[in-house]
């Protein structure tokens, strides 16, 4: 393909907007990247700082529920209750819990919750209480079974543990709380210390979310815990489409761990299709992660403006070199373009010329030049088009000539004249295989003539090709026998004439003719949709069907394949390439040819053309 030719006026203009715009691109980039970097490094440090005050705050928090447990651990009445066996009464069983539930309400009530400035909700299962199970008259005190079969119950260690993020019901409304789990001993039992009750205090979650949130860098950035296994356990952002929508993720899970053991607090990647700044704070005490999503469109939203602003003078750079490319290129480019488009109308076999420059430089003679160069031109394609009229004229006039003597030496009328004379003559002298003969000819001709029309219908197509049969049967006597099955329903159809007696013909000289024995040749029609199928089969000795369709398709034949290639090609070029001629083997031996034609009951929008009646 050739390259694009631009020309003199692009050219200057494109030299131009690269000259100013080239230099101008390599700065901007190079003070946005640069820029973008420094953001980012600040961004990012002060993520790092937040992430270690969420940390720090996190654990005073746990200081102080810490301290919690521990003074109720050391309440005298329930030492006292949790040292002593289970009563042996149900008043006493009642008896015990309800003092139990005051403990606890005591502690709930006295806001002790200033200490953690959020609200506390302390459960306890006692130890050894089964008779526990059977009253139900608070939902703060339990009989340990009821967590026994907890998961995280039978990894509890012995000191203050965060049991993970659970769900309480309090005046009807659902609250999502942090569970936080200590085991407390009898101090006053005889044994030394054993292990008597299970305290759990659910600190409501919205005391972390709300301190997540106000540790965001950005309205669109997260913060989130994550446990151990590397789930979330509480985000900052609450929304079904917000970063913490990717909290079971593999991805993140894998990220995190690649930080953790690269010591990475920082690190850029792709979450979603979005790019992202990870950041993430190890609380080793907890074994959480606190990590920080934020995406950099919102870290670069003060370089984005500074980019608008550099696009802007670039915009306005390329309008001024703009300008003065097209203000130095005109007189330039001008006589130029006005000589293309001379050029171009002589495509179009228009030579007049009609170009008018003044000035007396270079252009000046170059036009001058071409004007001469095109009358010379417009006189010698003049003199070999008449040259070629009159050639053309000639020839048609002789092959019209021809055409005319060939028409009179098969005129019709005296055809069928002469075929009729010949079948008087065979019935006055009793010669009726003559008279089968002459009759099966006369309609052979009359239906294959048609008047001179090209498009028939398939009930005259039918009648050709059973008289062309009727003649062959008569030559090869009982070697030959044949079939016909047209539904009455599609006789009225039309089609392109002789496109069955071509195939037929083949089948009996390629087929029949070279096998021992009775030969036989069916024709049938179906419909398949908005097509017809007709179908030639014989039980002769078949051929090499690609190399019959390889006949078909090539451009160049021998004679041998000329009338098979003549239908095929006569069916495509009226109908279309989807219709023509294939070819298939029978199981039993011999070929079948099948012609597809549309179904078509008029031959409205299809150019035919047919000869003169």
């Amino acid at each position: 393909m050739r390259g694009i030719q631009l020309s003199i006026k692009n050219k200057l203009i494109i030299y131009f907007l690269i000259s100013i715009l080239l230099p101008t691109t390599i700065i901007s980039i190079i003070f946005y990247t640069r820029s973008s970097e420094i953001i980012t490094d600040k961004i990012n440090l002060s993520i790092v700082k937040n992430l270690s005050s969420v940390e720090s705050i996190l654990l005073q928090k746990l200081d102080s529920i810490n301290d919690f447990s521990v003074l109720m651990a050391l309440n005298p009445e329930l030492q006292h209750i949790i040292s002593s066996p289970q009563p042996d009464n149900a008043d006493g069983i009642i008896d015990e819990i309800v003092k139990l539930d005051r403990i606890l309400d005591s502690y709930y009530l006295s806001d002790f919750s200033a200490l953690t400035k959020t609200a506390l909700y302390p459960k306890l299962f006692v130890v050894n209480r089964p008779q526990y199970k059977n009253v139900n008259i608070t939902d703060k005190v339990f009989d340990i079974s009821a967590v026994e079969n907890q998961k995280w119950y039978s990894q509890l260690p012995n000191q203050l543990t965060i049991v993970g993020t659970d769900h309480i019901t309090m005046f009807g409304k659902k609250i999502q709380t942090m569970k936080i789990a200590k085991k407390l001993v009898a101090l006053r039992a005889a044994d030394m210390a054993p292990y008597a009750a299970l305290l759990t205090t659910d600190i409501d979650a919205n005391f972390f979310v709300d301190l997540l949130k106000n540790y965001k860098i950005t309205p669109g950035s997260s913060i989130s815990l994550l446990n151990a296994d590397g789930d979330v356990l509480l985000s900052s952002d609450l929304s079904p489409d917000g970063p913490h929508s990717v909290k079971d993720s593999e991805v993140i899970r894998k990220l995190v761990k690649d930080m953790h053991d690269q010591a990475e607090q920082s690190h850029m990647d792709h979450i979603d299709g979005k790019p992202m700044l990870i950041s993430t704070n190890y609380i080793v005490p907890l074994k959480w992660t606190i990590l920080s999503l934020t995406p950099l469109n919102e870290v670069n939203i003060e370089q984005k403006k500074l980019n608008q602003i550099m696009v802007f003078v670039i915009v306005i750079c390329m309008l001024f070199a703009l300008l003065t490319a097209l203000v130095l290129s005109g007189n330039i480019s001008k006589p130029i373009l006005a000589l293309v488009k001379s050029m171009s109308t002589i495509e179009h076999g228009n030579f007049d010329i009609k170009l008018r420059y003044r000035k007396k430089d270079e252009f000046g003679i170059l036009f001058e030049q071409y004007k001469q160069m095109m009358e010379k031109i417009k006189d010698l394609v003049e003199r070999l088009y008449v040259s070629e009229v009159s050639k053309k004229e000639a020839e048609l006039q002789a092959k019209d000539a021809e055409l005319k003597a060939l028409q009179a030496q098969i005129n019709p009328h005296f055809l069928y004249n002469a075929l009729d004379s010949i079948n008087l003559y065979a019935m006055r002298y009793n010669v009726p295989n003559i008279s089968d003969m002459v009759s099966s000819l006369s309609n052979f001709f009359r239906y294959g003539l048609s008047k001179g029309k090209s498009i028939i219908t398939l009930n005259d197509e039918k009648k050709h090709v059973e008289s062309y049969l009727e003649i062959q049967k008569m030559r090869f006597g009982g070697k030959l026998n044949y079939t016909l099955d047209f539904p009455n329903d599609i006789l009225q159809c039309l089609t392109v004439k002789l496109i069955l007696q071509p195939l037929v013909e083949n089948s009996i000289i390629h087929g029949i003719q070279k096998v021992e024995g009775e030969g036989w040749i069916r024709l049938s029609v179906v419909k398949q949709g908005e097509k017809l199928q007709i179908s030639i089969s014989d039980n002769g000795a078949g051929a090499n069907v690609e190399e019959m369709h390889e006949m078909l398709d090539f451009e160049s034949h021998t004679s041998k394949s000329f009338g098979t290639r003549n239908v095929n090609e006569r069916i495509k070029r009226l109908f279309g390439m989807k219709y023509g001629v294939r070819f298939y083997i029978n199981e039993g031996g011999g070929l079948t040819s099948v012609v597809e034609i549309p179904i078509l009951w008029t031959m409205e929008g299809y150019h035919v053309e047919d000869g003169i009646s």
